[in-house]
């Protein structure tokens, strides 16, 4: 988290104080997340399901709360 923190701040450092016109007017358009951000936001998905599930029912399956998350 704290790494996935500075790394934000760090790219975003740019364009910190800039409005976000400014910030289209000078780099383009939207970009799109990547498929690499999109199974890590599916790994966390899937961890914290399966940590609840264990947490609320005693008993989960990491592997398969994760999987479950992927296919969703």
């Amino acid at each position: 988290m704290i790494a996935g923190g500075a790394v934000g701040d760090a790219l975003g450092g740019a364009v910190e104080f800039m409005s976000r016109a400014g910030i289209l007017q000078r780099y383009g358009g939207k970009d799109k997340i990547t498929a690499d951000t999109q199974m890590t936001l599916y790994t966390a998905e899937g961890l914290l399901r399966g940590l609840m599930r264990g947490l609320h029912k005693g008993v989960t399956s990491y592997t398969q709360a994760v999987a479950h998350a992927y296919l969703r």
